[in-house]
């Protein structure tokens, strides 16, 4: 789960620090006539993208699981 394709990591990181430039720099802020954030409204987003990372990670598993051939059973003892 957390220890796929490292080039995705670094690409949400980069994509992390771009918009928090994009929000909090005031050069940005005057370009684009747009305001900084107050911590409340990361919320939300913060969550729903946790949640909707969670939710892809168990539909993943769930389809590993199903494509998983079924395992031999194990001879009875008697």
């Amino acid at each position: 789960m957390l220890r796929g394709n490292p080039a995705v990591w670094w690409s949400a990181l980069a994509l992390v620090v771009v918009q928090l430039v994009y929000t909090y720099t005031p050069v940005m802020n005057d370009l684009f006539d747009s305001r900084p954030l107050g911590w409340q409204s990361w919320i939300t987003p913060v969550v729903l993208a946790v949640a909707i990372f969670f939710a892809v990670e168990a539909i993943k598993l769930l389809e590993r699981q199903l494509d998983r051939p079924p395992s031999p059973t194990p001879p009875n003892k008697q």
